[in-house]
């Protein structure tokens, strides 16, 4: 029942998307798919299911709402090099094909945006595309689908020579796609390509043919099973021109990056090709994550004699916002001129300068803990505001695989408010918790909750600027219900995972608003926890109780240990 809502979306696009092709007469040889963007061609232009770098503008414009940073990318492609065959013109043609694209993710509540542009080139003929792209996310319930569409102009031109005059014409079309995540990590992406009629003929109507693709891509991460590849990507995707029955085109790939994701590979292969590509990426951590990414695919054409096979290249850059604070004020501590009378003594003369120095180094502390206290205020209410979000059903909840630490696709939105918030707090110490519900043994759900933990961990760290000390992954197993365990409803909602921002000792109070002060916790606040509170000391507790996890110790006995020492540690009566 709850993915009605999805289906007739997705029946009524395909409605639409029928009744826009009106009859014509096809112009088969006007803007072929050259294959834009490098990534999809090394994974045999299987991409229409996968969209999820600044190539997806010209594939599945839905897949912009996946991006959640800057990008930009340039290619160059020979196509079919070594093929010199004489054109009327008697003279050798090469042919190349050009792309440059980038993406601007703006807001989740106003979309995202993307523009391209390529172009084929050979002696005689040009083409050139224009794409305007839009995206943004629909959430019913739990379920989240990715919407896109293109507009597009499109222009052909022949310059003057010896046979014929200069000729062009430009027309103006529209794409329409969407992205469906599914269960057990699966995608379906769909596009329709050219859905409104646009003439390109010179003496004659000739009609642009419209594209429709289907796919459907899996991907596994398996940096937690702790294997060479970091990952698996897998694609395939049907492909038919202008729904002709001699136009079908089957395509599949598989990708995988290795190294911490510094380098990748490709594969795939489709009716009329056999691709591979390579990838290597480097980040520039000091420039607020800004990475470049170097790509190379080759295509070996099946019906293409005395050809070395397509070469293509291309450079793309991404990078994420800043984050935009003004600078910190300082509350100057006030001179104090130091008198001393003949009277005194050396030693009252050294006990005054010290007195001083001392109030000198408390007014410094307390305005370093009021302004600590004022971003952990903030901190707070921001993870709140995603949790209520989740709790509405407008973002999706943090879920994994059914026993098995691998997130689900789904989760990558939530997640990424939840990164937004912590970059923009770099300092701040957060508690990652992770909680199961009963079923299951308690021991074996303590080690899934841990390893769940450590899972988000690994996510936030790869997609933003984050310091590991900072992230603290703790598994509770079930010992923390939010609800009962007897019935469906109860123990989803005990399937959970939490961010708390630890309050360091000493900051239990909150910043007055007329002053530089702290004051006792308020009755509108939130109180703090006792096991909210942590010392720099705790981290090397937690990293200890970590490596006895992959030790497989006993995980009982470690949470009895840590319990203690943290209790010890900040004072809390042992219950």
């Amino acid at each position: 029942m709850r993915r009605q809502g999805f289906r007739a979306l997705l029946g009524g696009m395909l409605v639409l998307a029928g009744s826009l092709f009106f009859p014509g007469t096809p112009a088969w040889s006007y803007f072929f798919d050259y294959g834009a963007g490098v990534r999809p061609a090394g994974l045999g232009r299987a991409f229409v299911a996968v969209a999820d770098d600044v190539n997806t503008i010209n594939w599945n414009p839905a897949g912009l709402a996946y991006m959640r940073r800057y990008e930009i990318t340039t290619m160059y492609a020979s196509l079919f090099s070594g093929l010199q065959e004489r054109l009327y013109t008697g003279q050798s043609d090469a042919l190349s094909y050009n792309f440059v694209a980038a993406s601007v993710p703006v807001d989740p509540t106003i979309g995202y945006f993307g523009a391209s542009w390529s172009q084929f080139n050979s002696t005689i003929y040009h083409e050139n595309t224009f794409n305007m792209a839009y995206a943004r996310t629909v959430t019913y319930k739990s379920e989240t689908v990715y919407v896109g569409s293109n507009v597009k102009v499109l222009n052909w031109n022949v310059p003057a020579n010896d046979y014929t005059e200069a000729l062009s014409k430009t027309g103006v079309t529209a794409d329409l796609s969407l992205l469906y995540p599914l269960p057990r990590s699966f995608v379906a992406g769909i596009c329709w390509e050219n859905i409104l009629p646009t003439d390109v003929g010179v003496t004659t109507y000739e009609e642009v043919p419209a594209n429709l693709r289907l796919g459907l891509s899996w991907s596994q991460d398996l940096k937690p099973l702790k294997t060479p590849l970091d990952n698996i990507l897998i694609s395939t995707e049907w492909a038919n021109r202008s729904y002709d029955q001699n136009t079908n085109t089957f395509r599949a790939g598989a990708e995988s990056w290795f190294f911490q994701g510094l380098a990748g590979a490709r594969v795939g292969v489709n009716s009329t090709e056999f691709t591979v590509g390579l990838s290597g990426r480097y980040a520039f951590p000091q420039l607020n994550m800004t990475q470049l990414e170097l790509d190379y695919a080759f295509a070996l054409p099946f019906y293409i004699e005395k050809s070395f096979g397509t070469h293509r290249i291309s450079l793309t850059a991404s990078w994420g916002q800043q984050a935009m604070s003004s600078k910190p004020t300082t509350t100057p501590v006030p001179e104090q001129k130091l008198e001393i009378t003949p009277e005194e003594n050396l030693a009252a003369q050294r006990e005054k300068e010290l007195a001083l120095e001392r109030a000198a180094e408390e007014a410094k502390l307390k305005e370093m803990m009021v302004k600590l206290q004022a971003d952990i205020d903030k901190a707070r209410a921001e993870l709140d505001r995603v949790n209520e979000l989740v709790k509405l059903g407008q973002t999706p909840a943090i879920q994994f695989q059914s026993g098995k630490a691998i997130l689900v696709k789904n989760s990558f939105a939530t997640l990424d408010k939840f990164g937004a918030v912590l970059e923009k707090h770099p300092s701040l110490k957060v508690r990652i918790e992770g909680h199961t519900d009963s079923q299951g043994k308690p021991k074996v759900n303590l080690r899934l909750s841990q390893t769940r933990v450590e899972a988000v961990k690994e996510y936030l760290r790869g997609r933003f600027n984050l310091t590991s000390d900072n992230l603290l992954p703790v598994g509770y197993g079930d010992t923390h219900p939010v609800a009962s365990n007897q019935t469906a409803e109860g123990r989803a909602a005990n399937r959970r995972v939490e961010l708390k921002v630890l309050i360091p000792a000493g900051l239990e109070g909150t910043v007055e608003s007329s002053g530089n002060t702290l004051a006792p916790m308020s009755t509108k606040t939130e109180p703090v926890k006792a096991e909210d509170i942590v010392r720099y000391e705790d981290l090397e507790k937690q990293k200890e109780r970590v490596k006895v996890y992959e030790m497989q110790l006993n995980p009982e006995d470690v949470e009895d240990i840590f319990n203690q020492q943290h209790r010890q540690n900040i004072g809390v009566p042992a219950r």
